[in-house]
């Protein structure tokens, strides 16, 4: 008998209870910029089918975040002015990643997505 296994099967989860977040298949990258020994950061699409996950104060993720602040996020050689909320596991309340509310670029191609914090 055989098994397969697809890439929806494949969970993002939380490194602190094992909640699962995202399917694999909502990857779009990793950002290499952001690669260490102890964690990296994901690209992932925004309309991924997220479970177990809020934004600041418990709010869902797709309304209107409580608080937003600037970033600058490295993406191999460029460097992108961007705008993001916290977000947190509903299940533990550990901070998982963000989600990208606007960028201040020409190439707008991450707006609403979502920066995943995986930790090893």
């Amino acid at each position: 008998m055989s098994c397969t296994i697809s890439m929806s099967d494949i969970w993002f989860c939380c490194t602190f209870c094992t909640a699962r977040h995202a399917t694999f298949n909502s990857l779009l990258k990793e950002l290499p910029s952001y690669h260490t020994q102890e964690k990296t950061w994901f690209l992932l699409h925004d309309n991924a089918g997220f479970t177990n996950v809020t934004m600041e104060g418990g709010r869902p993720i797709n309304e209107a975040p409580v608080s937003v602040r600037p970033i600058q996020v490295r993406d191999g050689g460029h460097i992108t002015q961007t705008n993001i909320a916290d977000l947190f596991c509903s299940n533990c309340g550990s901070h998982i990643g963000w989600k990208i509310i606007s960028v201040l670029s020409q190439d707008a191609s991450n707006h609403q997505r979502i920066l995943f914090s995986f930790f090893f």
